[in-house]
């Protein structure tokens, strides 16, 4: 069975430097050209088995120039459609077709103008207020999106209300990624979220509690990471990610499109290319075996439920 979701990394290019970002190094070390509808045509026919299309991961996708034309392509094979967007160019890019896009997302990242600046170094804030408005009104499904740490768990409450106000069917609260460079990594372990932190249950399950109803609510892990769960990642066998060399990759994080992994011209073969399989059996082995990008994430851990 070949995969059922395809991470299209649509451009490698983005506007905004948000400090917790874990994809500027890939942007810096692996830039790519903007993937183009007959690479979309040639990815699609290839694997028949996908239903799912999801525009983001490494650029904004709405800098890409020629996104109607993807849009299109998407959609003329059937299959769902699910962009993720930081929101900036929103009110340029009106002129899309919007329809045809079943949910976008949108990283908002915070509720108010100030902290918004912080963690985007931009004034935004207000302009991708104005686009959510605008998206409620011609895409199916919106979501806002944060990433939360143990010191902005509190925070959350005001980022629902605002979910809420603006008329937002969703919000995704994300942990923020353990895979980040080296000069972050010693703020992001005594910020991400894990049982090893005192009152950080309950402290969570207070906001889950005041949240306002009508919300879909992706809720953030809370991982235990001195235990490893013992069903491994799901991802490996149900998600293809391309760049716009057509470079393949299994996962969003460990095996994003790389060129070792093998390259969507190859045909549906490149799926279980030796690269790609020795990856799998890595990520299937012992903990202390695994690949380090899987060592940071918190999928492979068990995780309190709220």
């Amino acid at each position: 069975m070949g995969p059922a979701t395809l991470q299209l990394f649509a451009n490698s290019e983005c506007n905004l430097a948000c400090w917790f970002c874990n994809t500027r190094q890939r942007r810096k070390e692996t830039p790519h050209p903007p993937v183009s509808a007959e690479m979309v045509n040639l990815v699609l026919e290839a694997f028949p088995s996908i239903r799912k299309v999801w525009i983001g991961g490494t650029g904004e996708p709405l800098l890409h120039p020629q996104l109607p034309e993807l849009l299109e392509a998407i959609h003329a094979r059937g299959v769902r459609l699910h962009i993720t967007t930081n929101g900036t160019k929103v009110l340029e890019r009106q002129d899309l077709p919007w329809s045809l896009v079943e949910t976008i997302t949108v990283s908002l990242l915070e509720a108010n103008e100030e902290r918004y600046k912080q963690a985007t170094g931009t004034k935004h804030f207000d302009t991708v207020i104005k686009g959510i408005e605008f998206l409620v009104g011609a895409v199916e499904s919106v979501e806002l999106a944060r990433v939360v740490t143990r010191d902005t768990v509190e925070d959350m409450k005001a980022f629902l209300e605002l979910a809420h106000d603006l008329g937002a069917h969703g919000v995704s609260f994300r942990n923020i990624s353990r895979c980040a460079g080296d000069d972050l990594k010693p703020f992001i372990e005594n910020t991400a979220l894990h049982t090893g932190v005192e009152g950080l249950v309950d402290r969570m399950r207070e906001v889950k509690a005041q949240a306002p109803a009508g919300l879909k609510i992706q809720w953030p892990r809370i991982s235990d990471f001195s235990q490893p769960r013992g069903r491994l990642c799901w991802v490996l066998e149900s998600m293809l990610v391309v760049d716009g060399a057509g470079n393949m990759g299994c996962c969003c994080r460990g095996a994003g499109a790389r060129p070792e992994f093998g390259n969507v011209s190859q045909g549906p073969s490149a799926w279980r290319s030796t690269a790609l399989e020795a990856f799998r059996q890595r990520v299937r082995g012992p903990e202390h075996g695994r690949p380090v990008e899987c060592q940071c994430c918190y999928v492979p851990y068990a995780e309190v439920a709220l």
